[in-house]
């Protein structure tokens, strides 16, 4: 099968080392591993760029964003926006006309609906994947424009127009649903994934963390991502600290960094046992598989309602015992009480379950198990390109019929 595969924003380069760009490329690479021919139209650039550092505001940008009300401000990007995306629009269907695919897999964005009206105009399948309540999340992160009612209108198009959406949680495909009164049977839940090939440890790396840490002979509670005010870090600090004062001998390692690092630190300081809680800071994500290696028990306390949560892969892939707290996204690949601990909020549900998998290292090592095997048979990157395939598959099947 031929695979067009298009990302229409202007910013999301591939070569990211984001969230975003390791799935662009991860979903890439296991289509061509599973014999099919692809090629990328990405608008936001291919290549890494020459420059890591942010490039500093231009004078008439921050004197513009001085004298330019917030909403007006919004506006003005919604529509660079909107005339990006007209002429993507004709980058993709020359393309189209060119290459022939037999399908379109666009990894959706924000008020950009330039590749299922190209799809639909040059008659190729289109399958939608999209990540997020896109203008629910521009308000919410970035603020409201006075295209904000455009902006429904373009994702309702999206969603229409595409023979298939993919979503990563259930919790997402609710919302559309609920928001657009799309037609429920063109969704697909699948989840986000991990690469088995990526998990290399390196057991000398391990034995330095252990020692620099004083990890060696305690139970290791662990923590992996970005620290932003939605992922409770703080409440697994107070909880954790609160289970310190009876539980002898545990620690607990907060691995990266993030908006409230500095808080989450100071917060630690405060809590009588800061002596127990390491912070690693920002480690490249080639090292996080050694840290996962140190801990025993690893913790999801709090996520977004829409995001599929990459670490609870990276913790199941790497054979250990998962808590986390109950999300759509959660329920979708874990059982409570077979893959893993899943708790309601809150920090006394969250020391009761750390508590009970203390106590009981076979518990550990049984759910740690379970969910080790389902995540290698179920949710790689290899597995979700071939749920696209086969989405596809059907479509031509029933096409037949």
């Amino acid at each position: 099968m031929k695979i067009l595969y298009y990302s229409p924003h202007p910013n999301l380069n591939l070569s990211d080392p984001a969230g975003y760009g390791t799935h662009m490329r991860e979903m890439i690479k296991a289509f061509r591993e599973l014999g099919h021919e692809v090629e990328v139209v990405i608008m936001g650039g291919t290549e890494p760029k020459v420059d890591t550092v942010p490039a500093k505001p231009s004078l008439f940008k921050r004197l513009a964003k001085r004298f330019i009300s917030p909403r007006r401000w919004q506006t003005l990007k919604d529509k660079r926006l909107l005339e990006f995306d007209d002429n993507a629009y004709d980058t993709l269907l020359a393309k189209l006309k060119a290459y022939k695919p037999d399908l379109v897999y666009e990894r959706a964005n924000y008020m950009q609906t330039s590749g299922v009206h190209a799809a639909r105009r040059a008659k190729v399948m289109h399958i939608l994947e999209m990540n997020s309540p896109y203008v629910e999340e521009k308000v919410e992160l970035e603020g409201e424009s006075a295209l904000l009612e455009t902006a429904k209108e373009k994702e309702f198009r999206q969603l229409d127009k595409s023979n298939h959406v993919v979503v990563v949680a259930s919790s997402l495909r609710e919302y559309f649903l609920m928001e657009h009164r799309v037609f429920a049977g063109k969704f697909s839940v699948i989840p986000n994934a991990i690469d088995p090939a990526k998990a290399l440890v390196d057991v000398a790396r391990v034995t330095a963390l252990q020692a620099k840490y004083a990890l060696q002979g305690k139970t290791v509670i662990g923590w992996v991502g970005s620290i932003q005010p939605w992922h409770g870090v703080d409440g697994l600090i107070t909880g954790f600290a609160a289970l310190a004062r009876e539980v002898p001998d545990i620690a607990l390692l907060i691995v990266g960094s993030g908006e409230t690092i500095v808080h989450m630190q100071a917060l630690a300081a405060e809590s009588g046992v800061g002596a127990q809680i390491h912070f690693t800071g920002y480690i490249p994500h080639s090292e996080v598989f050694d840290h996962i290696a140190a801990m025993d028990i690893c913790v999801l306390p709090d996520t977004k309602w829409y995001c599929s949560p990459i670490k609870i892969f990276e913790y199941g892939m790497m054979g250990k015992a998962i808590v986390a707290t109950h999300h759509a996204a959660v329920l979708d690949v874990m059982r409570p009480d077979v893959d893993g601990i899943i708790i309601e909020p809150g920090q006394a549900h969250l020391m009761a379950a750390l508590r009970r998998l203390i106590a009981d290292p076979a518990l550990r090592q049984e759910l740690a198990m379970h969910f080790q095997q389902k995540v290698l048979s179920e949710h790689t990157w290899l597995a979700n390109a071939r749920q696209v395939t086969e989405i596809w598959e059907f479509a031509q099947t029933s096409v037949a019929r």
